[in-house]
């Protein structure tokens, strides 16, 4: 990443302008030469996304963007579908944790299940899914959430120690 993206960047940050860091992040990732710019604008797109959920003004900036995705995607210069799809993913995914924060469960459900539908093989999807199940009561479908997020991530199961994080569920550990 070259020194002016890095410095608007920075400057956009300290602005708390995170919609138009993830935008201009979306489309320099179509741009990267090599293995480590990408990871550096992965980091500063994924940092922008993270942050967001930190702002009142965040999950609504998210919605307005899954409402204009078309509006968004023609803006940004070699934004392929693909990239499309990748960002609605990441939007669904922000939105699905943002409700089940909330406590929300059924509409943290079906956003999880939208972000699976776009990348079924998404590991934290099914966990997040399996604990909006989990702390609904629905154990079977929390387990079924369980297997197919240790299907996609194996070097979780060599983590997890019996827990299986439900943020909601009292008294179950």
């Amino acid at each position: 990443m070259d020194k002016e993206i890095f410095d608007k960047a920075t400057s956009l940050m300290t602005a708390r302008n995170y919609v138009e860091i993830v935008a201009m992040m979306t489309e320099e990732l179509c741009l990267v030469e090599n293995e480590v710019e990408e990871f550096q604008v992965r980091m500063w797109r994924t940092n922008a996304f993270l942050r967001m959920l930190d702002d009142a003004q965040a999950v609504e900036d998210v919605r307005w963007m899954m409402d204009h995705i078309e509006v968004a995607s023609k803006a940004l210069k070699h934004f392929g579908q693909e990239d499309e799809k990748h960002l609605k993913e990441e939007c669904y995914y922000i939105l699905a944790r943002d409700e089940h924060r909330h406590k929300k469960y059924d509409e943290a459900i079906l956003y999880y299940n939208k972000v699976v539908e776009l990348n079924p093989h998404l590991a934290v999807a099914y966990q997040g899914r399996g604990a909006a199940y989990y702390a609904k009561g629905d154990m079977a479908k929390a387990q079924e959430d369980l297997m197919d997020y240790l299907r996609e991530n194996p070097k979780a199961a060599e983590q997890l120690n019996g827990n299986f994080e439900a943020d909601g569920k009292e008294g179950c550990h």
